[in-house]
């Protein structure tokens, strides 16, 4: 007992000097990352439609061991943004933080590039445009279009409203005219003009076009 008493000092010594060991050691052996992760989201209303320019990744600076963060960077978790409780257009900015970002034990997140992320809504709307026939080439020498005919005649689009409203019709693919004598049919895909709308079933034209002695 008296000899325990005797290297008490000594071994707390010890022991400190281990536990300042395991300190600098443990911190040492944590470092710090950039990860690109991809930006997602869930439960957005069905009338509504995001028309904002897409962050679709952020950077996530982490700080942990090597082994955690590569274990990270291979399947990388990105921000998570709740969108129900988005209910009418406008404008909604999200912050990118730990309450979006979930991690695994033994990562920190220092911060987010960006940090924040805005998105703008817009009400979905549908309407139906007429469709406009493209030709390219000319008939053969001596003939002449009389007359062609597209169907369906007019098809229904959909997307943002702004977007919607600036398409008047939807054109066909070309058709070339070079080696058409008499009655032809083609079928032709139709395009808006409009990234953002798009036609909410398959469209596909059939196009009936007389070509005739002039």
């Amino acid at each position: 007992m008296r000899f325990l008493k005797q290297n008490i000092g000594l071994k707390l010594f010890a022991l400190g000097l281990s536990v300042l060991f395991w300190s600098v050691f443990t911190h040492e052996s944590e470092i710090g990352s950039f990860v690109n992760v991809p930006v997602e989201y869930r439960r957005l209303p069905e009338e509504l439609e995001i028309v904002s320019d897409l962050t679709t990744t952020v950077s996530l600076e982490l700080r942990g061991t090597q082994e955690r963060l590569r274990s990270f960077s291979a399947l990388p978790a990105g921000p998570v943004f709740d969108f129900s409780r988005i209910l009418e257009p406008g404008e909604h900015t999200f912050q990118v933080d730990r309450r979006n970002v979930e991690l695994p034990p033994g990562l920190t997140l220092v911060r987010a590039v960006p940090s924040q992320i805005r998105f703008r809504f817009e009400r979905r709307v549908q309407r139906t445009v007429p469709v406009r026939v493209r030709f390219s080439g000319e008939p053969p020498e001596g003939y002449t279009v009389t007359r062609f005919e597209p169907d369906p005649q007019s098809v229904l689009i959909v997307g943002p409203e702004s977007h919607v409203s600036r398409v008047e019709f939807v054109l066909t693919d070309p058709i070339n005219l070079s080696s058409v004598i008499g009655q032809a049919h083609f079928g032709v895909n139709a395009y808006a003009d409009e990234p953002m709308v798009r036609f909410p079933n398959p469209t596909r034209i059939t196009v009936r076009v007389f070509v005739e002695k002039e």
